[in-house]
C-alpha cells in the first residue's frame, strides 16, 4: 500500500468514520498504522460515542485491506487471531513509548 508509515516515524492522529452495521456512522481517532507480517492494521480509538466529545479509554484493532473498487480507499476488518491482535498491540504500545505515537498531543 501506498501509505506505508515507516516504524520510526511519528504518527499523527485523524478522525476516520465507520459505518456499523445498523447504517449508523461512527467516529474513531486514527491513532497508528502498524505493518505486522506484511499485512496492515489501524489502531483506533472510539470518540463521541454519545455526542458529548468524550473519548472512550480502549482502542480497537482492525486489518486494513485495499478496496477492490476504489484503488485509494481502504477497508477495514476484525482481527480472528488472538496472537495477532496481541503483537500489533505490543507494536503499537512500542511505538507509543517511544513517542512515535502522539495521543490528544501527548
Amino acid at each position: 500500500m501506498s501509505n506505508e508509515i515507516p516504524y520510526n516515524k511519528v504518527f499523527t492522529c485523524k478522525v476516520i468514520k465507520l459505518q456499523a452495521p445498523n447504517g449508523e456512522y461512527i467516529p474513531f481517532e486514527y491513532l497508528d498504522r502498524i505493518e505486522y507480517e506484511g499485512g496492515f492494521y489501524a489502531v483506533l480509538r472510539q470518540i463521541d460515542a454519545q455526542g458529548t466529545g468524550a473519548v472512550e479509554d480502549g482502542i480497537v484493532i482492525l486489518r486494513v485491506d485495499e478496496d477492490p473498487d476504489d484503488p485509494n480507499a481502504e477497508t477495514y476488518s476484525g482481527i480472528e487471531s488472538e496472537d495477532t491482535l496481541r503483537a500489533v498491540l505490543d507494536l503499537f504500545s512500542d511505538r507509543y513509548k517511544k513517542g512515535l505515537v502522539k495521543i490528544n498531543g501527548k
